[in-house]
């Protein structure tokens, strides 16, 4: 049981790790030339959940012209971060329940025992 939430304690904080890159994607908006990070959910050496980002380096719009040169905006994906958003709140969710419930299988446990 203690490796079962330990498995959900590493996917809750990945989980939430993800969010904040999100949060800082979604703060920079309307940052010129910011290029976002991509969240990606993979397993660890040891099988607990990771979280690993990567820098999109895809160019954003040109939003802009100043002195005869483009002004890039931010290559951030509003529609992408939301849906990525409620993908993450619902896998830190999903991981608090799995902790809940090992902990309720462990107090029933201990009072058969007694």
């Amino acid at each position: 049981m203690v490796n079962g939430i330990s498995s959900s304690l590493a996917g809750m904080n990945s989980a939430f790790d993800s969010i904040g890159v999100r949060a800082n994607n979604l703060a920079n908006l309307n940052t010129e030339s910011f290029k976002s990070l991509i969240p990606t959910s993979d397993s660890g050496p040891d099988g607990q959940p990771k979280l690993t980002v990567k820098k999109d380096t895809s160019p954003g719009p040109i939003t802009d012209i100043r002195g005869g040169k483009p002004i890039e905006g931010s290559n951030t994906d509003l529609t992408a971060e939301m849906v990525g958003l409620m993908a993450d709140a619902n896998k830190a969710k999903f991981n608090v329940k799995a902790i809940q419930t090992q902990n309720e299988m462990t107090g029933t446990i201990i009072n058969i025992k007694v």
